[in-house]
């Protein structure tokens, strides 16, 4: 249920921003440039006497940096780039003049970047740099020299509130597995990078549950004995030893610890199942006993405000009816006190507190949406009045953004399907359709956050259908499972029955529809126009998988011989050829009526291009309507900004030449 705060306080934030989001001025369409453009800003943290705030925002070529800037002016103070191969991320304040932040890295093999284990702690204004935890084969900045012998992967659990020098952190060596090396709880300075051993977790792939002070109390983790099994147990640590506890009963297949609480025996944990959506407990370690908190029929959990000074949970963030909504879990948090406001304040929109000060007096909000990139502002608990900080993406107006509607369906065989569907500000339709299943297509969703590429077609007068079908996140364990091995059929009929949904409706024309995605979602633009030829006039299909039999041989985690990989293709795909055959566009494009656009990085080592190069084969060979653009030195997407708005360009005189982005004033309505 959302929180509402009744009397003035609630007005009187409105007044102060409602202007923020409003405008009804009709204008040209944003240029294509807007679109490709990446968004500018990802996080932004106060400093403990709110002095400063970190920001973590956009370099070149999908990179980050973080910057630190003045609050009083947000005058840049310092910053740590960004490199060829590295990237600064997650800032945590440490004191009023100190932070750490975490690198990543490009691995040769793998299509994401990973966190590579380096750990930097620096002062605000960029003096005092030092590498507290080392890359073995790449000292990303700073000295080379190194401070202690940790050569592996660690993050910042507890930054020790009343000490301005140390913090807390889990620890993994580099080469560590299952069957090797367990965590293990480090206490380490930040300038003379001495580390000291509290203690080694008693069980594997575990976590901590601290004391505010950063003391061991409890690990929850997997029996070291059944790998592959989700079998899990927890301890207690008593004058330096580890004794076992009671695990919850739960009967569910993965359980993962959230955060701690103001009772040290009691932990928050999320259980995943197959029968219902994932659940929020409170779990008492010494009885092993477990309390619902948070346990919405429909929809997952979609993430956590936690204390980062404690440890401890706040709310929890998911999705009502498709829209963002909240239940806060320790009404006696500062945050409690605001986010009612907050929300009507901001109605219709995700909203985060990112930060506050030691005193409570300042508060940083995120504020997001289907049609709101994301602002930052600065809220004064004091005066109640909140001063905008930046936006994620200035350089669009918010009217040229178009609303986007929620919505719910049955598919063919009852399932029900959530969504989203966006209009076009102008006109009132029939507006031609483009749908864009989305990529995975598993741990993966749509959801109420801004998409350039929807609000982009939909500046161009499309309509734009997004389906959550099954295999999708989101709606719990099962519901993820009931696409599992169906890529090639019920996932695509799925995306084919909300068509048909959408098609149905007066503002929607049912002759003029056309699909487009990206990886998994390039993938079904094909798939589902070779499965029901006549719906869809074209099909896009950017960095798409054509062949499913190169998933076994040609995709990152493959090459990397990884065996995490190797198990996740055979439960979601299988290895039987025949199967994969019938399921792979390039095998079936006899069946296939649809012109199709095409577009690839050479690079792509997630869908390697000889996806492209099949694809293209089989399509010429057929003298089958096909265009293509095709990249150098691009990988799995478009991180150029200058090639992702050439593929816009492309695809919107593509889908202009099939179902044009006009109203067609002759077109037959609907009975």
């Amino acid at each position: 249920m959302r929180l509402y705060l009744k009397g003035n306080l609630g007005k009187s934030l409105f007044i102060l921003c409602a202007g923020l989001f409003c405008g009804s001025i009709k204008a040209a369409p944003p240029p294509v440039e807007d679109f490709a453009k990446p968004l500018e800003y990802y996080d932004a943290v106060l400093s403990p006497n709110g002095d400063y705030i970190a920001v973590e925002r956009a370099a070149d070529l999908g990179k980050t940096l973080v910057a630190i800037l003045q609050t009083k002016d947000l005058k840049l103070l310092s910053h740590i780039p960004a490199t060829s191969s590295a990237s600064p991320i997650n800032p945590r304040w440490i004191s009023n003049e100190r932070y750490v932040v975490e690198f990543t890295k490009e691995l040769k093999s793998y299509e994401a970047e990973f966190a590579n284990g380096e750990l930097l702690a620096i002062n605000a204004d960029g003096s005092g740099e030092r590498k507290i935890i080392h890359h073995a084969s790449d000292m990303t900045l700073g000295s080379s020299t190194k401070l202690n012998n940790l050569n592996g992967l660690g993050w910042v659990v507890n930054t020790l509130p009343g000490d301005d020098k140390k913090v807390i952190i889990e620890f993994i060596g580099f080469g560590s597995s299952m069957s090797g090396e367990r965590v293990k709880l480090y206490e380490l300075h930040t300038v003379t990078g001495q580390a000291k051993l509290l203690a080694e977790a008693p069980s594997y792939d575990a976590s901590f549950t601290l004391s505010p002070d950063g003391r061991p109390l409890f690990t929850f983790g997997r029996d070291k004995s059944v790998e592959d099994k989700n079998i899990y147990v927890a301890h207690r640590y008593r004058d330096g030893k580890w004794e076992p506890l009671a695990p919850p009963a739960l009967g569910a297949e993965y359980v993962e610890v959230i955060a701690g609480s103001e009772n040290p025996d009691e932990v928050y944990i999320e259980a995943r199942f197959l029968n219902k959506t994932n659940r929020l407990y409170r779990y008492n370690l010494e009885t092993g006993k477990s309390q619902a908190v948070f346990a919405h029929p429909k929809v997952d959990p979609e993430s956590y405000d936690i204390d980062e000074r404690t440890n401890r949970l706040i709310a929890v963030h998911f999705e009502d009816g498709g829209v963002p909504n909240l239940q806060i879990v320790d009404l006696t948090h500062l945050y409690a006190k605001w986010y009612p406001a907050l929300f009507q304040v901001f109605a219709g929109k995700k909203v985060v507190i990112t930060s506050v000060t030691d005193d409570g007096s300042l508060l940083i909000v995120h504020v997001s949406g289907a049609d709101e990139p994301g602002q930052f502002h600065l809220f004064d608990t004091k005066t109640k009045k909140l001063k905008y900080l930046f936006n994620a993406a200035s350089w669009i107006k918010p009217e040229a953004l178009s609303k986007v509607e929620a919505f719910t369906m049955k598919a063919r065989d009852g399932l029900e399907l959530s969504g989203y569907l966006t209009l076009p500000r102008e006109g009132k339709g029939p507006h031609p359709l483009v749908v864009m299943p989305h990529g995975g297509p598993h741990d993966v969703r749509d959801r109420w956050t801004y998409n350039s590429e929807v609000q982009f077609l939909a500046s161009r007068g499309y309509a734009v259908l997004q389906v959550n079908f099954r295999g999708s996140s989101g709606h719990g364990l099962g519901f993820e499972v009931a696409g599992y091995r169906k890529w090639g059929a019920e996932i695509q009929y799925d995306i084919i029955d909300a068509t048909h949904w959408a098609a149905a409706r007066q503002d929607i024309d049912d002759k003029r529809i056309c699909i487009m995605g990206a990886s998994f979602g390039g993938y079904s633009a094909l798939m589902s126009s070779i499965l029901e030829p006549d719906l869809y006039k074209c099909a896009i299909g950017e960095a798409g998988v054509y062949d499913l039999n190169l998933m076994w041989s040609k995709t990152d985690f493959m090459r990397a011989r990884s065996q995490s990989g190797e198990n996740y293709l055979q439960v979601v795909i299988g290895a039987d050829k025949a199967v994969l055959d019938k399921f792979s566009p390039v095998y079936r494009v006899a069946e296939l009526k649809t012109p199709v656009f095409l577009a690839h990085g050479e690079d792509d080592r997630r869908a390697d291009i000889e996806n492209f190069n099949e694809m293209v084969k089989v399509l010429k060979a057929r003298n089958h309507p096909y265009e293509t653009l095709l990249f150098d030195r691009e990988r799995h997407g478009f991180a150029n900004e200058k090639n992702e708005a050439e593929f816009l360009r492309r695809a919107e005189a593509f889908l202009d030449k099939y179902i044009g982005g006009k109203v067609t004033q002759t077109a037959d309505r609907k009975p």
